[in-house]
């Protein structure tokens, strides 16, 4: 009689690896400029997917982006997930206005006083008149 022999085959599952938190930074195209303000942001960082919270209600999905802002200042967000893992990373991106009004008057030889404002405020900053390159008039 042939006598049957039973095998057991024994299946060693082990956990899931659990993948290594994702380390995130963001590199731009520019952080100041005049409205409207064409910026490429870039995610540095090795990660599954890359999500973005651009600060103006817009989303994003992918490495890079490239956005156009309006007036104002704005926070992007980029979020960075592997394997369930999650970091994020932000830079704050500004689109500048300059409004001026003219003169009443002017008479050539004379100084013009051109009021206006800077949207948004940058307190301190200086605003410079230029003209081939060279500063004619400047200002805090």
């Amino acid at each position: 009689m042939r006598r049957l022999l039973a095998l057991g085959i024994v299946l060693l599952c082990a956990p899931p690896a659990h993948a290594a938190p994702p380390a995130v930074a963001i590199e731009t195209s520019g952080l100041l400029g005049q409205a409207p303000f064409d910026v490429t942001l870039t995610a540095v960082g090795e990660a599954e997917r890359f999500s973005w919270a651009l600060g103006d209600g817009t989303v994003a999905e992918g490495r890079s982006v490239r956005h156009t802002y309006a007036t104002g200042r704005y926070t992007a967000t980029v979020t960075a997930s592997n394997g369930g893992e999650n970091a994020q990373a932000s830079v704050q991106v500004t689109a500048l206005t300059i409004a001026l009004a003219k003169p009443r008057t002017g008479t050539f030889g004379h100084r013009l006083t051109f009021p206006g404002r800077l949207r948004p405020a940058l307190p301190g900053a200086r605003l410079e008149l230029r003209a081939n390159d060279q500063v004619i008039a400047a200002t805090k």
